[in-house]
C-alpha cells in the first residue's frame, strides 16, 4: 500500500470513491465518549479555576497561582475543539444536540457558534485554494503579491505574520474583540442573533465572576486563560496548515482530496496536546472527512495505511513560525528571507 508524504503525493492517488467508502464507518457517534470528554474539560478548567481563586488571597498567591491559568487555558481549547466538533455535526448523531452544545459552550469559549461554525465551514470547502483566501485561515501571500505591494502594506503584512503578533494580541484580540461583531456573512439574522447573544452570555459570565470572586480577582484568573487559550489554539490552528510543504493551488489546478492530504499537517505533539485539542492533529483526515467525531480520529488513522501521511513532530514545528509567503514557482511556503 502506498504511504503518502506531504510535498511528494501523486495526483488522483486514492479515487474519491474509495476515500468516501473508507471513512464511512467512523462517521458514527458516541454520546458516552463526547460527554467523557466534556466533563474532562469542564473538571480540569473548574480545578484550575477554584486553585487560583482559593491562591488570591494568600501570601504571593496572585503568582503561586498564576502557572494554573497554563491547564485552565489548555481546557478552554479543548472546549473549543468540542464545540468546533458540534458545528460540524460530528460530535453526536443527533443535529439538536450538536447545535444545544455548541452553543451552550459559545460564552465560555468566546465564538459564536452560527457566525463561526459557517465561516468555518467556508475555511473546509476552500483550504489550500489560491483563489478563496481570507475566510477562516491564516491570511498568506504569495511571493508576487508581497513583491508587488506597497511598503505600508508589506510592513502590515510583516506585523500580522510576525510571531510576536500572531500569538500574541493577535491571537486575544481575535477572540476578545473580533468575535464580538458581526462580521461574516452579515446579511443573515441568525448571524446577529448567534454574535449578540454570545455576548449577552458573556457579559452575564464575566459580571457573575466579578460579583462572586471580585473583579481583581476574576479577571487575574480571565485574562491569563484566555490568552494562554488563544496563543495556544491560534498556533494549533497555524501549524495544520502552515509548514513548508503545504498545498496551495489556483481554480485550475486545485483538488480537494490533495488539499486535505497534502495541505493539513499530521501533527504529533505528544497524546497530552492531543487531548488538549480533542485529536485535531490528524488534521488531514479531519479536513477530508469532518463529519468524523474527533475521538474516532485516531482509530480511523491506525486501520487505514492510505492516510498515513509524513508526520510533523513537536520540535521541528517551531520553525515553522517563521514561514510568510507562498512561492508558488517552487511550490512552498517560505520565509521573507
Amino acid at each position: 500500500m502506498k504511504r503518502y508524504n506531504p510535498g511528494v503525493i501523486a495526483a488522483a492517488a486514492l479515487p474519491k470513491v474509495d476515500w468516501q467508502r473508507i471513512v464511512e464507518p467512523y462517521k458514527a457517534g458516541s454520546a458516552a465518549a463526547a460527554l467523557g470528554h466534556l466533563a474532562s474539560g469542564l473538571s480540569i478548567l473548574a480545578v484550575c479555576w477554584t486553585g487560583m481563586a482559593l491562591a488570591w488571597d494568600r501570601p504571593y498567591g496572585w503568582l503561586l497561582g498564576l502557572p494554573l491559568a497554563i491547564p485552565a487555558g489548555a481546557m478552554l481549547v479543548k472546549l473549543f475543539a468540542i464545540q468546533h466538533d458540534c458545528s460540524h455535526g460530528a460530535l453526536f448523531n443527533q443535529k439538536w444536540a450538536n447545535t444545544a452544545l455548541g452553543r451552550l459552550l459559545s460564552p465560555l469559549v468566546m465564538t459564536p457558534y452560527t457566525q463561526w461554525g459557517r465561516e468555518h465551514a467556508k475555511h473546509h470547502a476552500t483550504s489550500g485554494h489560491l483563489d478563496h483566501r481570507g475566510v477562516g485561515d491564516v491570511d498568506t501571500w504569495t511571493v508576487r503579491e508581497y513583491e508587488s505591494a506597497t511598503p505600508w502594506a508589506r510592513f502590515k503584512y510583516r506585523v500580522l505574520r510576525h510571531p510576536l503578533f500572531l500569538f500574541g494580541p493577535g491571537a486575544t484580540g481575535y477572540f476578545l474583540i473580533k468575535q464580538r461583531f458581526v462580521w461574516y456573512q452579515p446579511d443573515r439574522r441568525e448571524s446577529w442573533i448567534s454574535v449578540w447573544s454570545t455576548n449577552a452570555a458573556m457579559a452575564v459570565f464575566v459580571a457573575a465572576g466579578c460579583w462572586a470572586l471580585g473583579a481583581a480577582c476574576f479577571f487575574w484568573m480571565w485574562l491569563p486563560t484566555v490568552a494562554f487559550a488563544s496563543a495556544f489554539g491560534t498556533w494549533i490552528f497555524y501549524i495544520g496548515h502552515q509548514y513548508p510543504t503545504t498545498y496551495w493551488e489556483d481554480s485550475e489546478h486545485w483538488d480537494f482530496f490533495e488539499a486535505s492530504m497534502q495541505g493539513c499537517s499530521f501533527y504529533r505533539a505528544g497524546w497530552l496536546v492531543d487531548f488538549a485539542t480533542c485529536n485535531i492533529g490528524y488534521h488531514h483526515i479531519h479536513h477530508l472527512c469532518s463529519r468524523i467525531p474527533f475521538y474516532n480520529l485516531p482509530r480511523c488513522y491506525q486501520e487505514n495505511p492510505e492516510f498515513h501521511v509524513k508526520k510533523l513532530g513537536f520540535l521541528k514545528s517551531l520553525s515553522c513560525a517563521s514561514l510568510a509567503l507562498w512561492d508558488e514557482d517552487r511550490k512552498r511556503l517560505v520565509t521573507f528571507k
